[in-house]
């Protein structure tokens, strides 16, 4: 069984708003401790930008305010580009399998086709939800399992399993996770004929809620 990391959404996410928030935070400490007087009393009342840069942005217009439009159209397509990336699921709808259309009745040599038929091969779509149902009603079944969640995340020509499991707090985790990993991701892997199928479990043990005491 394979297990999957971290994926490339939550880790960018975490980078990216990692790199903007310490720059930001550094950008307004700055200005903050400047206004204040950190820097001395002539720099807090000078003004954010000299004389010299002011006449060059005079002096530059009006395609210096086309150049910062243009950049900020940019920036917005960005962060649009990312908050449609927060709404995209990994989930996968449906699942793409090749199959082989077996043996043409009619086959013949002179059509580019063995003797007795020829083998075709095509490729059919088929939704998860039967998939992970078959799974989920499997593992449901192990003494021990409590609930079970499944789905199928990846491409659709290369799926992958998301188990979580929750066990009771006496279930043997071990045992459990074997019988996933031999009985119901083994007859997964038969059901779409492929013996790669990466598969992240993850096991959580229900804790039995403590005894509540009250004195009276």
């Amino acid at each position: 069984m394979t297990s999957a990391g971290p994926t490339r959404t939550a880790r960018g996410n975490r980078i990216g708003l990692g790199v903007v928030g310490v720059l930001l935070l550094a950008a307004g400490g700055y200005t903050l401790a400047r206004s204040l007087g950190a820097f001395g009393r002539e720099q807090a009342d000078a003004p954010v930008y000299s004389e010299r840069t002011a006449s060059w942005i005079h002096a530059q217009q009006p395609w210096i305010w086309i150049t910062l439009a243009a950049l900020g159209v940019i920036v917005a397509l960005l962060a649009l580009r990312w908050l449609l990336v927060q709404f995209r699921t990994e989930r996968l709808g449906r699942i793409a399998m090749d199959t082989d259309l077996g043996p043409e009745p009619d086959g013949h040599p002179d059509d580019g086709g063995a003797v007795g038929g020829a083998v075709g091969a095509g490729r059919t779509t088929l939704p998860t939800n039967a998939l992970t149902a078959a799974i989920g009603q499997e593992i449901d079944s192990y003494p021990g399992v409590r609930t079970v969640t499944v789905h199928v995340a990846g491409r659709p020509d290369r799926p992958e399993l998301r188990l979580e499991v929750t066990i009771d707090a006496d279930a043997d985790p071990a045992r459990i996770r074997t019988r996933i990993v031999d009985e119901a991701i083994a007859h997964a892997k038969a059901a779409l004929d492929t013996e790669f199928l990466p598969t992240q479990l993850l096991l959580a043990v229900n804790r039995p809620p403590r005894n509540v005491r009250t004195y009276i």
